[in-house]
């Protein structure tokens, strides 16, 4: 045997070469380990039936839309049932007749946007910005619209029957259930 075999490893190559040899091999793991849960996340956040084109009325029901821009989405009459939009920039969009019972906009940015029977039952609209917004007929029963701007909003004939308005900006007037037309006028269409 040589002199060297009888040497251990550790100090034939010194500390440091084997703390660098450590670090090399678990940033190694750390990078197929990031690479296959960002390949899993983007497999399985946004799958083929949330794609925001498509023939219309849109289908995105339970999707998790947040972060996805919907600039070029036609979501008029869309189904967006269970949907998270939160924090969505829907600013002047057309969302008349959206079917969106039970999905999130917290936080979102509906200013301007039409919203004309849209049924909006139970949806988490909390902290979301609709100033002028167009909510002629729509249901919002049971919506939570705590802290949100509906400043200048134009809520004829919208149903509020449940709906939570803690600390929401509202229109000098609003409608408390389907037959009122108290609001004032938007120039909605």
């Amino acid at each position: 045997m040589t002199p060297s075999a009888k040497i251990p490893l550790r100090e034939r190559i010194g500390p440091w070469a084997i703390g660098a040899g450590i670090l090399v091999i678990l940033g190694a793991v750390a990078w197929v380990a990031s690479a296959t849960a960002a390949a899993h996340h983007a497999s399985t956040s946004t799958p083929s039936k949330c794609a925001v084109t498509g023939p219309s009325p849109l289908r995105l029901d339970g999707c998790d839309l947040r972060g996805v821009d919907l600039s070029k989405a036609n979501l008029h009459r869309a189904s967006l049932r269970g949907a998270q939009l939160d924090g969505a920039q829907l600013r002047h969009k057309d969302l008349q007749g959206v079917k969106a019972s039970g999905a999130s906009f917290a936080g979102a940015n509906l200013s301007w946007a039409s919203l004309n029977g849209a049924d909006l039952d139970g949806a988490n609209l909390q902290g979301s910005n609709l100033h002028r917004a167009c909510l002629q007929g729509a249901n919002l029963q049971g919506a939570d619209l705590r802290w949100s701007n509906l400043r200048r909003a134009d809520l004829a004939g919208a149903d509020l029957a449940g709906a939570r308005l803690t600390g929401a900006a509202m229109p000098t007037k609003h409608a408390r259930h389907p037959a009122a037309t108290t609001a004032p006028k938007s120039g909605c269409t």
